[in-house]
């Protein structure tokens, strides 16, 4: 398969969600069964997930690769 902006694009997008699921499943168990004391870890866990999904959208090779999948397509609508 050629390895293209489009699809670096879903790869991202695909890796992303499947951490961002994760992180769903670690905010219903803190809210459901998770003990008390395990708060402060949690938080820790959160903002980690929430950082590396940052870091992964905002690269510098995603503008790229969204100009370059413009242009791959006949450019933007």
């Amino acid at each position: 398969m050629e390895n293209n902006a489009y699809q670096s694009l879903l790869a991202l997008g695909q890796e992303t969600q499947l951490v961002g699921d994760a992180q769903a499943l670690l905010s219903w168990d803190q809210e459901v069964l998770m003990p008390a004391k395990g708060v402060d870890y949690r938080g820790r866990q959160m903002a980690w997930f929430s950082g590396w999904i940052h870091d992964k959208l905002t690269a510098s090779e995603v503008g790229e690769w969204i100009s370059q999948a413009e242009a791959e397509s006949g450019g933007a609508s």
